[in-house]
């Protein structure tokens, strides 16, 4: 798949799809490896179970 790929991206039929299918992979690739940082690490914002214990935490730091 890669190799098509490559021969497509190498003669392409039309002048802005190349650009268009880099710019596509950049994108891609640049969200795959946030996603997967942030999988890896779980950022407390997206747990669940932090966030469950964190609220109250946060509200009695608050005084309220």
């Amino acid at each position: 798949l890669y190799l098509l790929a490559g021969i497509g991206m190498a003669r392409p039929t039309r002048p802005g799809v190349r650009t268009f299918a880099l710019a596509t992979l950049a994108a891609s690739l640049a969200v795959h490896v946030l996603f997967i940082v942030v999988w890896r690490y779980r950022i407390p914002f997206w747990d669940p179970v932090l966030l469950l214990y964190a609220a109250p935490g946060g509200l009695k730091i608050l005084g309220r």
